[in-house]
């Protein structure tokens, strides 16, 4: 899905695509409303788009397929209100169906659930993931481009880059971890070196054990990635930094308890 402009909607703006097109929203909470437009047609460079239905997807369930169709447009349209969801990381997808959708915004509520925690899986399914840092449960892994050499970092949820990794077992606890629109450009540590650490991009792979993790399961589900050919480093949130660009590093793995080491643990929500 692609921007799209409206001076009567939520901020002006909300995302927009046409049957087949879709938008992958990850987010922290225990419900969440996505509201959108409904009406007979928008308008896209200068061509006039039927409004369809959208289907909504949470962590690969279907939970609505609404219709936008209406004979009039009707704003801040409430498509559904999904609750019961357990506290934790969870991953929204929407897709257009038989038309077009517009997808204005979403509110989550993040307040805690009584839920118990789960503890660390074993060997992790291949699949595809959204993956998510303790210390900023907001952001998610990131890469704006998928070209080689680019900048790993933690980034909100936004359109147009990359945010849902193919993750590989390889076998002995090892993965390949790759965009899912690039699978062959892989999480690599390259250097050069960032502050005490190395800096971790795409790269081609190529079997290089920089190339492969060790995922160390810890406590509520979530994983230290520990780098195959150097087992003392391990993925990092360079600085312990919150802020959307915030580079990944490999970075010798901190000793202490949760507060002082979150940064360095990675939660994978699996994505349909």
């Amino acid at each position: 899905m692609d921007t799209y402009h409206d001076v009567d909607l939520h901020d002006q703006s909300a995302h927009a695509g046409g049957s087949g097109s879709y938008g992958v929203y990850p987010f922290r909470g225990v419900s969440v409303d996505v509201y959108g437009m409904a009406g007979p047609s928008i308008v896209v460079a200068n061509r006039i788009r039927k409004l369809g239905s959208v289907e909504v997807i949470v962590d690969g369930k279907q939970v609505a397929l609404a219709r936008l169709t209406a004979d009039i447009p009707a704003y801040d349209r409430l498509i559904c209100h999904i609750t019961g969801l357990a506290s934790g990381n969870h991953v929204l997808e929407v897709h257009a169906k038989d038309g077009w959708a517009v997808i204005d915004y979403i509110k989550v509520d993040s307040a805690a659930s009584s839920a118990t925690p789960t503890l660390g899986a074993g060997p992790l399914p291949e699949g595809d993931y959204a993956i998510f840092p303790r210390h900023a449960p907001t952001k998610c892994v990131d890469a704006a481009a998928t070209a080689e050499g680019t900048i790993a970092d933690i980034y909100a949820p936004a359109q147009g880059r990359f945010q849902v990794w193919r993750v590989t077992p390889l076998g002995q606890n090892r993965y390949r971890i790759a965009p899912k629109q690039a699978p062959d450009q892989v999480l690599t540590m390259t250097g050069p070196r960032y502050g005490d650490g190395m800096r971790v991009t795409l790269y081609h792979y190529v079997g290089d054990p920089t190339q492969q993790w060790i995922l160390v399961p810890l406590s509520e589900g979530f994983y230290r990635l520990v780098v195959s050919s150097n087992t003392i480093a391990c993925l990092d949130a360079f600085g312990g930094a919150t802020t959307d660009g915030t580079g990944l590093i490999a970075y010798p793995v901190k000793q202490g308890d949760s507060q002082v080491n979150s940064n360095q643990q990675w939660f994978f929500q699996p994505v349909r």
